[in-house]
């Protein structure tokens, strides 16, 4: 399993890759957790949410999540 740190401007998300080759992922970010998975038409859909947090911006979140695995799998990682 594969673990991510992607920083924006504003927030540091840690990423983890629930499944080997599966694009399933826990993201931890301000004390707030979600699980989020990459459909098979390519559409980033949100599997839960712990209560009282916001929603995450998944269509960008996914992108990033998507170059960063990309890059990874260009070194063998």
């Amino acid at each position: 399993m594969k673990r991510l740190c992607i920083k924006t401007n504003t927030k540091v998300y840690d990423v983890q890759q629930l499944v080997e080759g599966v694009d399933l992922f826990k993201i931890e970010v301000s004390g707030c957790l979600y699980e989020v998975y990459k459909s098979s038409s390519g559409k980033w859909k949100l599997l839960y949410r712990l209560p009282d947090c916001r929603e995450l911006p998944l269509e960008s979140l996914g992108n990033m999540i998507d170059s960063e695995m990309l890059a990874l799998h260009k070194q063998g990682g």
